[in-house]
């Protein structure tokens, strides 16, 4: 799937342009370029050839980072998906026995020790795997060692685990062929130097302007709280555009407060300013 940035002269706005239609649009070119390179880094890092191998060239790992809040899971869990990834990341979904190919993905989320990640690559390898706030494998020097391994540039990528193993069903070591997506809130002088290298990097940061800018694109998607009326995510949208430049942390989370309010009802833009002014 096609993916590119483009200015619409009819609107005098850069259009964000995937598999042929116009997801979001801003008069910032650098905000559009940056939602662009998230949506190549999920593209690139889950492509694969028709016979399932990994195709030459290809970034075999992505790093999103930036401060909470922004969107970063959910647009690259909608980007993967819209790229035909078959998300297994609960595997009871999945009837014993189905075959899972390299089209699929798992998202781990939260803590993960050393000995967890390696196990983590070995049952999913093949695999798109998405460590989502996993901050913990980023920071343990052991794990940093793994991913080192497993996300170089050699054609054989091969990754060890030469302590004791008392999980029978662990190798001491094998050739690591999936990719990996590192999602976090971490600032980029933080990663360690050899992951950044190894990596496509795209270092997310936004003004108030550009946030609410996202905002109204997300509000616009049929997967976000689809439960609520768009007329009421539009009253939260203008009331955080208004205060937009008093919110000391405005975020999608912001707007999911801000929405919840309004379906609460009453005097509910005092509360609002409460709670997030």
């Amino acid at each position: 799937m096609s993916s590119k940035m483009q200015f619409n002269a009819s609107t005098g706005k850069y259009d964000l342009i995937v598999g042929g239609k116009v997801v979001t649009s801003s008069n910032n070119a650098s905000f559009v370029q940056r939602m662009l390179n998230i949506v190549q880094t999920a593209v690139s890092t889950s492509a694969t050839l028709e016979d399932g191998t990994t195709e030459k060239g290809i970034q075999v790992s992505g790093i999103i980072t930036g401060e909470g809040g922004l969107g970063k899971s959910y647009t690259i869990m909608k980007t993967l998906k819209a790229n035909n990834m078959v998300d297994v990341s609960d595997i009871s979904k999945f009837p014993a026995g189905s075959v899972l190919g390299s089209n699929t993905f798992i998202r781990v989320k939260g803590y993960s020790t050393a000995k967890g990640l390696y196990r983590t690559l070995y049952e999913n390898n093949g695999r798109v795997i998405v460590l989502d706030d996993c901050d913990s494998v980023l920071v343990d020097k052991v794990a940093l060692n793994l991913l080192k391994g497993a996300l170089d540039s050699y054609d054989e990528r091969i990754i060890s685990w030469n302590a004791d193993i008392k999980d029978d069903d662990l190798p001491r070591s094998f050739n690591f062929t999936g990719r990996v997506i590192f999602i976090s809130n971490m600032a980029k002088s933080q990663f360690d130097q050899a992951l950044r290298t190894r990596s496509m990097m795209v270092d997310l940061e936004m003004t108030a302007a550009q946030k609410v800018e996202r905002m109204e694109y997300i509000i616009t998607s049929d997967d976000f709280l689809p439960e609520v009326e768009t007329e009421v995510k539009r009253m939260a949208l203008d009331f955080i555009d208004s205060n937009k430049d008093s919110i000391a942390d405005l975020s999608l989370r912001t707007l999911t407060t801000v929405i919840k309010l309004v379906v609460a009802g009453g005097n509910w833009e005092e509360m609002a300013e409460y709670l997030i002014c």
